[in-house]
């Protein structure tokens, strides 16, 4: 009775012992149950803010690809209108180059004309005759059809190349006739280069030699413009010209729109 009464003695202990334990074990669970339903309330608030985080980055990146789109578009905007600035510069100096019918042999040929014509003109002052009128008083002298006063004390001088009649206040004439050999011939030479370099100067819309080389120069200037146009064009559209640009930016357009579309989505 003794050894059965030690028996449910320890029996007693180790049901008590059983009974702690079991209660430690309920009460760990207890806490594991509550750690893990604050696991995944915290695992499900974490995946909400990731969510509107995701939402977010790609709202900005929408943005970015807008505003990233509007700058390309801005910039090939201004590329356009620099080069429409350039073209129309250039087709007013080509207008203004076509105006001018002139070339370096073009002047060439007029200095050798001139040289002629002023060859022929002096050989004629060399053999025409000189007239010197001296007046002891105011007259009125008439060579051809012009008259002119020569005052008292003054003098003129004429050079006569073909028979010319002097008439001195209507009371003298005075008929002078030059007798250099070949005047007529150098007055048909003269005459030749005058209208051959008239005639040249005229096809060319100058008056003078002096004046074809100055649109000559303006030519040059003209032609340093236009290559300096071609340049900045060529740079302002390195890919294939202005039409690559206008379809770059049609492309560019249509890509803008759809990112808006995109981001006003989000």
């Amino acid at each position: 009775r003794e050894e059965l009464q030690e028996e449910i003695d320890t029996l007693s202990d180790e049901v008590e012992g059983l009974e702690e334990t079991v209660s430690l074990k309920a009460e760990d669970l207890n806490a594991h149950r509550e750690q893990r339903e604050s696991l995944v309330e915290t695992k499900k608030s974490v995946e909400e803010r990731h969510g509107e985080m995701r939402s977010r980055v790609n709202l900005l990146e929408a943005h970015v690809d807008v505003l990233r789109l509007e700058d390309r578009l801005g910039e090939l905007n201004e590329s356009l209108e620099t080069v429409q600035g350039h073209e129309e510069e250039l087709e007013d100096v080509r207008k203004e180059l076509a105006e001018i019918q002139i070339s370096e042999e073009d002047i060439e040929a007029l200095e050798a004309q001139k040289e002629e014509r002023d060859r022929a003109e002096v050989e004629l002052e060399t053999a025409a005759a000189q007239v010197r009128l001296s007046a002891h008083e105011d007259v009125e002298v008439t060579e051809g059809e012009d008259t002119s006063t020569l005052q008292a004390g003054e003098e003129s001088e004429h050079l006569v190349d073909e028979p010319t009649t002097f008439s001195v206040d209507g009371v003298l004439d005075m008929h002078v006739e030059p007798g250099g050999e070949g005047l007529a011939d150098i007055r048909s030479r003269l005459e030749e280069a005058q209208q051959a370099y008239e005639q040249t100067l005229s096809e060319h819309g100058v008056d003078s030699l002096s004046e074809a080389r100055t649109r000559q120069r303006e030519k040059d200037d003209l032609t340093g413009q236009e290559e300096r146009l071609e340049s900045l064009i060529d740079q302002a559209t390195p890919d294939g010209g202005r039409e690559a640009l206008e379809e770059e930016k049609r492309e560019v357009s249509a890509s803008l729109n759809a990112a808006r579309e995109n981001r006003d989505g989000q």
